[in-house]
């Protein structure tokens, strides 16, 4: 019965391990971060609300921590196609051109003109700095 177990867990192991990983689309990468950041600025509120008052050095740092977290769920529901793609694909998919073809693929005619108009000003700032 072992033998078996072995074996049908060596037969499974390539596919499972070496199965290529399908990156997320762009909606459900900014959803994923905006819950992410939302947990963590409720969990620094609750922190801080829970806070013993004669500490006042430690619920000042609470306070400053909660309001660091309040700039970070803004700014992951302001994220772009741009920040998608280099924050997510060429860091979590380095090298990987299939991934990037799907993620591409994956977005809509209106995300991929911004993508292209967020490049186009990311280039005009870059020959303005040149000057």
């Amino acid at each position: 019965m072992r033998t078996l177990t072995v074996f049908l867990f060596l037969s499974i192991l390539p596919a499972v391990s070496f199965a290529e990983a399908q990156p997320l689309d762009f909606s459900n990468w900014k959803q994923q971060k905006i819950r992410a950041a939302y947990q963590r600025y409720v969990k620094s509120l609750r922190d801080y609300k829970y806070m013993n008052p004669a500490k006042k050095a430690e619920k000042k740092k609470k306070a400053q921590i909660a309001n660091i977290n309040y700039h970070v769920l803004n700014y992951s529901r302001q994220m772009t196609i741009k920040d998608y793609l280099d924050l997510y694909i060429a860091e979590k998919y380095p090298n990987n051109i299939k991934a990037l073809n799907k993620a591409v693929a994956s977005l809509s005619k209106p995300q991929i003109a911004q993508l292209l108009a967020e490049y186009q000003r990311q280039n005009r700032k870059a020959e303005q700095m040149k000057q």
